[in-house]
């Protein structure tokens, strides 16, 4: 067997094998390798071949644009935002939730998760976070962010609301 990234200069004839490490020609971009095949006969088939998109780009970090966002109770929902750290060529998916900190679900805040996607392009999503009102006077409490299960990026560290 041997191999060729343009189907003009070909690596020297090797013995069969089941799998092969190849370096694609340099480069991002849409890359096609070429594979050919000879038998014991010396017999060569047509060469074969296949494609792969190759992006050696960095993926973004996906992080909430406030590591620690000011509420009041009486504010009833809180915006919080999610940013890439730069715009990506593919769509970049971002699950989000919210956990206790020293407030408490159900009591202080509604439990809040789900997934951004953000399409190529776009660097800044959103979601809301419903805040409880109550009669009790109490100090700052604060609500865990987490970002997690993230596809064509890279988790950021974690936030709070406060």
């Amino acid at each position: 067997m041997r191999f060729s990234n343009d189907n003009a200069t070909w690596s020297s004839w090797e013995p069969y094998a089941t799998n092969k490490t190849w370096t694609l020609a340099p480069g991002n971009g849409q890359k096609t390798v070429y594979a050919q095949f000879r038998d014991r006969a010396e017999l060569e088939s047509a060469p074969a071949t296949d494609s792969i998109l190759l992006d050696t780009t960095p993926p973004p970090t996906a992080s909430f644009e406030a590591a620690n966002i000011l509420a009041l109770e009486t504010t009833n929902t809180v915006t919080v935002a999610v940013l890439l750290s730069t715009s990506f060529a593919r769509p970049v998916e971002v699950a989000y939730s919210t956990s206790d900190g020293t407030a408490t679900a159900g009591e202080d805040y509604v439990t809040t998760s789900g997934r951004l996607v953000f399409q190529p392009g776009t660097t800044r999503l959103t979601f809301p976070v419903t805040i409880l009102d109550d009669t009790e006077v109490e100090l700052n409490e604060t609500i865990n962010l987490q970002v997690a299960n993230v596809t064509n990026a890279v988790a950021g560290p974690p936030g709070t609301i406060t």
